[in-house]
């Protein structure tokens, strides 16, 4: 047999070591992710993002207070008066000139329910970014919000005063060149108390202990069984395959655990 002929047969039984099978199929696994992470992290993109406090405070009751009156344009107001704020700031890695808008980034609020007034209580770097409102359009139930540039995490946040429930939706509308509609991050959970957010510390706590139990149990037994039949210690393969899989899934949790973003919120205080 040729020097090639040995070669090419090292080569067929170095891939048909089941082994090397599954640290193949690992590797096409691990390296899917990496690439599409690695890709998102060096492309430059407009991310114009806004975020609405999942907390809203009434400030008057319409109905419960006989003594205050609201008005408003020398009229009275005979609904709730309510307060909300939101964060809009630019996520994206490509910054987000004045002339990059399209159309002027609108807040509205649902129904065209009118807004008694609109400030903006915080930014960035508003010394750079400019973040301004125009106010024309508040009896139609919007403000626009106007900026010289936002680049990465530069953004502010709005306190809108409406006359309206707090359960009143809030919308952005705008059109920023190369980006496919404003993006918003919205608060699947609800806003526990106190008291429920200490008692789930304990639940929290009780179920991971649970988890702990159920796998290192169920791990012990298998190796007890398996002991018990002397098949534990002959089967070298099978146990190599175990401790592969093992590793490869606290490897893919590891790389989760570093490469998952920290958190949606505004890159700032709120």
């Amino acid at each position: 047999m040729t020097n090639i002929g040995k070669f090419i047969n090292t080569l067929v039984t170095f891939f048909s070591n089941p082994i090397i099978g599954i640290v193949a199929s690992i590797t096409s696994i691990v390296c899917l992710p990496l690439s599409i992470y690695f890709y998102s992290a060096v492309k430059e993109n407009r991310e114009l993002t806004f975020y609405i406090h999942p907390v809203k405070t009434v400030l008057v009751k319409a109905h419960e207070s006989s003594r205050l009156t609201i008005k408003f344009d020398n009229k009275d107001l005979n609904t709730d008066i309510s307060t909300a704020q939101i964060a809009v700031w630019n996520n994206g890695k490509k910054s987000i000139k004045r002339g990059d808008v399209l159309r002027p980034l609108e807040i509205k609020i649902e129904n065209n329910i009118p807004i008694l007034d609109a400030q903006v209580i915080k930014t960035s770097r508003n010394n750079i970014s400019n973040i301004n409102l125009d106010k024309r359009h508040l009896k139609q139930g919007y403000v626009i919000v106007n900026w010289d540039i936002l680049e990465q995490n530069d953004g502010g946040v709005l306190q809108l005063i409406y006359a309206g429930k707090p359960e009143l939706n809030i919308y952005a509308d705008g059109v920023i060149e190369g980006q496919n509609g404003i993006n918003q991050i919205k608060l699947f959970k609800l806003i526990k108390s106190p008291s429920q957010q200490y008692n789930d510390i304990f639940t929290d706590r009780r179920s991971v202990g649970f988890m702990f139990i159920i796998m290192g149990g169920g791990f012990l037994t298998f190796i007890y069984f398996e002991k018990k039949k002397g098949r534990l210690l002959n089967d070298i393969k099978f146990c190599d395959i175990v401790t592969i899989l093992f590793l490869a899934v606290i490897t893919l949790l590891g790389l989760y655990s570093v490469l998952a973003p920290k958190s949606g919120l505004p890159p700032f205080d709120f």
